[in-house]
């Protein structure tokens, strides 16, 4: 299906590239500046802007005047017969019954596994401190910065 856009004239790359330095452009006057928000909207909207596809309808192009020759039975025959053979190639292919279980099974121990790690991991990391250990880390100020600068303005 050939895609037809809105506006401008430009190829397939050349839209994408548009909408992506719009985007971006967006992005970082939003991140950059206190009072980006609406402009950095209004950018990110308008990348949309290169990438609007017309209309699609599926409305023939024809009237329907066209003749119309019967089909023989022995060619309804043989497309029942290929729906019937894909079918079964299909279930032979994802393992039949047998299959599916053992996908759930599968599917059953990788959740159960993830589980237990998250619950593992957690444990792990929200193990309290001794006292000593926590009255002296909220005592000690914060690491400084070795940029030079000092942190409050004079």
């Amino acid at each position: 299906m050939e895609q037809i856009f809105t506006l401008f004239s430009l190829g397939k790359a050349a839209r994408i590239s548009l909408a992506a330095s719009l985007f971006a452009l967006g992005a970082m006057i939003h991140m950059l500046f206190p009072w980006g928000t609406a402009p950095g909207f209004i950018l990110i909207l308008a990348g949309y802007a290169p990438l609007l596809l017309k209309k699609i309808t599926n409305k023939p192009s024809d009237k329907g005047l066209e003749e119309w020759r019967p089909v023989s039975m022995a060619e309804i025959d043989k497309i029942a017969d290929s729906l019937a053979e894909t079918k079964k190639k299909r279930t032979h292919t994802m393992g039949g019954t047998a299959g599916r279980i053992l996908l759930s099974l599968l599917g059953l121990v990788v959740v159960s596994v993830s589980f237990a790690m998250a619950s593992e991991t957690s444990a792990y990391f929200s193990r309290p401190c001794s006292p000593k250990k926590c009255h002296a880390s909220r005592l000690s100020s914060p690491p400084r910065l070795e940029t030079g600068l000092s942190p409050h303005p004079t």
